[in-house]
């Protein structure tokens, strides 16, 4: 790593009430919001081989959904890239050379859970604990679809009911140069 590497933060967030498997989604470089936001590259997150990225899970509720909302297991995150068709791609994904999909499974934290006073509001957060993401791709451009496999355990009656969600978000995300996406 070249003393320029930057080491950003994913940030997931989703309600554990929400009925839409949207995920709401920040790339962060020293707490600051990191899409490129002028050039050629607007609306992507530019890297560099290199960089890393470390990841964090949130799940809220309001006051009124904690009565049923009572718990976050993150279970994976699995990142899958498509690169740009008109390049001579060097790797499949800008983590990961020879494979479509990166999967972060098993090494997520157990959720710290906090309550904001003001508002009401339970954040449930959860960290990776595993090896940050690595960007290894000297160059390149792809589309990159983001999967939360979460377990939200919810009180229904007396007992707390296991419910499966897979949330997703799509950035564009590119690696050095990238490449031209004409």
């Amino acid at each position: 790593m070249t003393d320029d590497t930057k080491h950003y933060k994913l940030r997931l967030q989703f309600d554990g009430a929400q009925v839409s498997g949207v995920l709401l989604y920040r790339f962060e470089h020293n707490g600051r919001d990191a899409m490129t936001k002028e050039g050629r590259y607007t609306g992507c997150i530019q890297f560099k081989k290199g960089d890393t990225i470390a990841v964090e899970a949130t799940m809220t509720a309001t006051m009124e959904e904690t009565v049923t909302v009572d718990m976050l297991q993150v279970i994976s995150l699995d990142l899958v890239a498509q690169p740009n068709i008109h390049n001579t791609i060097e790797s499949f994904s800008p983590f990961i050379s020879d494979q479509v999909t990166k999967s972060l499974i098993g090494q997520w934290s157990e959720p710290q859970m906090e309550t904001n006073n003001k508002d009401g509001v339970t954040k449930w957060v959860s960290t990776w604990e595993g090896d940050p993401l690595t960007v290894i791709a000297e160059k390149g451009y792809w589309q990159l679809s983001g999967f939360l496999g979460a377990v939200v355990y919810r009180t229904m009656g007396t007992a707390p009911i296991r419910v499966p969600r897979v949330l997703s978000f799509d950035p564009e995300t590119s690696s050095g140069e990238g490449a031209d996406p004409d």
